[in-house]
C-alpha cells in the first residue's frame, strides 16, 4: 500500500512534470465527489494542496510502515480530487509537489534553485536510491517549514487532511 500513492504521484509527474513549474509557499485539503469541476482553485489553494501532496510523499517513503500506511490510507482518498480538477489546476499540482520534496534539498547543498536543477535533480533522484534517500531526509527535516507539523505524526497528517478537507469544502459551495 505504501507504494501505491507513490506510484500515483510519480505517474502524475512523469505526465506532465515541471512543465509548468512555480515556486512553493503555503499549507494544504476533502474528496473529488464534494468537488465542483467548474471551479478554479487559488494560487495559494493549489500551493496548499499540492504541499500537502508532497509532505504526503515524505512521510510515505521514510515513515515506518504502520505510520506510512497510515498516510498512503488517507492521501489515497484524495486521488479522486486530482481527477476532478480541470487540466490547468492538475498541471501546476504535478509541476509542484516534486518541487517541493526537491527544494530543499538544493538550498541544502547550495545549488541554485533553477527549473534545470530541479529536471536534473529529478531525473537523477528517480534512478539512485541513495540520493532519493537523501532528498527525501533533507524533505523531512524542513517539514516544520511546511506550517503543518513538525515531523509525519498524525497530528500533522491531520493537519493536511483537515485542511485539504476545508479548500474542498470551500469550493462545493
Amino acid at each position: 500500500m505504501k507504494k501505491i500513492f507513490s506510484i500515483t504521484v510519480i505517474s502524475l509527474l512523469l505526465s506532465g512534470c515541471l512543465n509548468s513549474v512555480t515556486l512553493p509557499n503555503s499549507n494544504t485539503s476533502n474528496t473529488a465527489s464534494e468537488f465542483n469541476q467548474n471551479s478554479l482553485l487559488t494560487e495559494e489553494e493549489t500551493n496548499t494542496i499540492r504541499l500537502g501532496y508532497a509532505i504526503a510523499f515524505v512521510c510515505i517513503n521514510t515513515e515506518p510502515k504502520q505510520q506510512a500506511d497510515k498516510w498512503d490510507k488517507s492521501m489515497s482518498k484524495f486521488d479522486s480530487l486530482l481527477n476532478a480538477l480541470n487540466e490547468s489546476e492538475r498541471a501546476k499540482l504535478r509541476g509542484g509537489i516534486m518541487v517541493d520534496v526537491m527544494t530543499p534539498y538544493l538550498v541544502k547543498n547550495q545549488i541554485p534553485v533553477t527549473p534545470d536543477n530541479w529536471k536534473r535533480l529529478f531525473n537523477a533522484f528517480k534512478q539512485d536510491k541513495k540520493l532519493f534517500d537523501g532528498v527525501l531526509a533533507v524533505a523531512k527535516e524542513a517539514l516544520p517549514t511546511y506550517g503543518f507539523g513538525s515531523d509525519c505524526s498524525s497530528s500533522t497528517l491531520n493537519n493536511v487532511k483537515q485542511v485539504v478537507k476545508n479548500i474542498m469544502v470551500t469550493k462545493n459551495r
